[in-house]
């Protein structure tokens, strides 16, 4: 990763951060708005969350907690049948007007549901960065995910697959293809045996993953189901 350091500049007297390179292009995604964390105002409200593109490098902001950017420019597009909202910035436009953050203890809450429970993971993370997704939470929000980091880690290894069989965790493949991640409430791919997904609050689901995924391999509960 190309270090970009020297395209932002924190002004002491201004309280801010301004971009200091050619063109800082932000992509953000449209369910934001929907969460609360997207406002545009005077200035955009938005979570500190967001794919970005700096002098033609992709890259990503990465605050768990709300900032204000003002940006030159600010218009709307769709890329891949996504909906985002693109804010556009110039040499000496600040991409954060101020350093204070507001602390929000719901923040970590709405980041879980979106990201991990809604499968909307931010697109700059690769499978090995999203392990530090909830790392500063506790110290910017005032909350965090109070459990110890192996439990997330066992988290993201669920929900990372992969991207030609959802039923293979991607880390027991090569990783030689870039993953793609599943919603954590989706039980027919939660479930390793044929019983496990027809039985239960999700069994419509379930019926469908089992028709289209067979087991290749025994499962214990199975065999006593045919005795």
């Amino acid at each position: 990763m190309a270090d970009l350091s020297n395209k932002f500049e924190y002004s002491e007297k201004d309280d801010c951060t301004r971009f200091m390179g050619d063109k800082l292009i932000i992509r953000i995604p449209e369910h934001y708005t929907m969460l609360g964390y997207l406002v545009i105002a005077e200035v955009v409200h938005v979570l500190g969350i967001f794919p970005m593109n700096v002098d033609g490098v992709d890259c990503g902001l990465q605050i768990p907690g709300v900032i204000d950017v003002d940006p030159s420019d600010i218009r709307t597009e769709t890329i891949n049948d996504k909906k985002y909202t693109i804010l556009e910035l110039h040499k000496g436009d600040r991409i954060m007007c101020t350093s204070s953050v507001i602390k929000d203890g719901k923040l970590h809450y709405a980041m879980w549901k979106e990201f991990i429970g809604g499968g909307k993971m931010p697109e700059y993370l690769d499978y090995d960065a999203t392990a530090c997704l909830f790392d500063d939470c506790k110290k910017i929000t005032g909350k965090g995910i109070d459990v110890n980091h192996a439990v997330i880690e066992i988290v993201y290894a669920h929900i990372y697959r992969d991207r030609d069989d959802l039923t293979k965790l991607y880390r027991l493949t090569p990783m030689t293809k870039p993953p793609v991640n599943i919603k954590l409430n989706q039980p027919a791919y939660a479930t390793n045996s044929t019983h496990a997904r027809i039985i239960g609050s999700y069994a419509e689901q379930g019926m469908n993953t089992a028709l289209i995924h067979q087991n290749a391999e025994n499962v214990e509960i199975e065999d006593i189901f045919r005795q």
